[in-house]
């Protein structure tokens, strides 16, 4: 039986708000609420995931660990399972940012066929999940630190894998910000898995019940914007609001599912509309099924074909 993981720790990411963003500041209901949602989104960070369920089964794949530390000083768990096979190609590697259920080591469904196929997975952890250090979710330190996460696991992907290109995959709230990662020079596009392209769905479907000032003033205080780290000023939190600056020329497959209780139709079509608006080529491809639904090997590995012989 797997253990849950014994050296996560607690980082505090001192932040500040903008002058230019005043918001109402959220009323104390709010703000318990608001750990409320923050716990029932990110239940990693909440310190409510049971480790020894999701190892039950055996569901590893061997891999790498390493932990990194980022520019605000949290912590970030990394882990690399290296390509195998007699079709090795270090052309690409993949990224890859896991949901909100089931951290990186416990995706070996996923991962296990492309490895074979000779792909290189590079997996981070979220914060607060398996490796990565636990954040107080307070005036933006939640999303500060997952983007200064997300960079360190770039710049260590990009530097150790010098001579690849990079693929950003994420799966459900692991795609959260993947379009401003495509940015970066040599990240040429990415693979969305039920991709939760807002938390706006997800948060009005929580606390739909309660009047709308109420539910917004809560929205706002799980996730405000505005707020800026004081280490780091150029990292500044934006509600994890989609950023398609840069994503021309990028190329992008979607795999959304067509019963998606948590994800509307709508909410995919938009996304899909930003990034082409700017430049980027979507391609998206309907699952059948709910938010668990995932697409086949077959379907991965043809989209990694594609993003390996494409060229920005």
């Amino acid at each position: 039986m797997i253990e849950p993981p014994q050296n996560q720790e607690t980082t505090p990411v001192d932040t500040t708000r903008e002058s230019n963003t005043p918001q109402k500041t959220p009323d104390w209901l709010s703000r318990r609420l608001a750990k409320t949602l923050e716990n029932q989104l990110f239940v990693g960070n909440a310190g409510a995931l049971k480790y020894e369920y999701l190892g039950r089964n055996g569901d590893e794949l061997e891999g790498k660990h390493y932990t990194l530390t980022s520019a605000v000083g949290s912590k970030v768990g990394v882990h690399e399972y290296a390509a195998q096979g007699e079709n090795i190609n270090l052309d690409i590697v993949v990224l890859f940012f896991h949901g909100n259920l089931r951290p990186t080591r416990y995706l070996k469904d996923i991962f296990q066929p492309l490895v074979e196929n000779g792909i290189t997975i590079i997996g981070r952890d979220f914060v607060g999940y398996d490796g990565s250090s636990f954040v107080p979710n307070v005036d933006g330190a939640l999303e500060i630190a997952a983007l200064a996460n997300d960079e360190a696991v770039i710049n260590w992907t990009l530097e150790k894998y010098s001579k690849s290109r990079i693929v950003i995959c994420g799966r459900s709230m692991g795609t959260l910000g993947l379009a401003g990662h495509l940015a970066r020079p040599r990240v040429i596009g990415a693979i969305g898995i039920v991709p939760v392209t807002s938390l706006d769905s997800l948060v009005d479907g929580l606390v739909a019940v309660l009047p709308r000032p109420l539910s917004d003033s809560i929205a706002h205080a799980a996730f405000p914007r505005g707020f800026r780290s004081t280490t780091e000023p150029r990292i500044v939190s934006s509600g994890f609001a989609s950023d398609f600056t840069g994503v021309a020329r990028k190329l992008v497959f979607l795999f959304p599912a067509d019963e998606d209780e948590f994800v509307p139709k709508g909410q995919v079509d938009l996304f899909r509309r930003g990034m082409e608006e700017k430049g980027c080529r979507v391609d998206v491809s309907w699952l059948k099924g709910g938010h668990h639904a995932l697409p086949t090997s077959d379907q991965l590995i043809e989209a990694l074909e594609a993003l390996r012989d494409h060229r920005v």
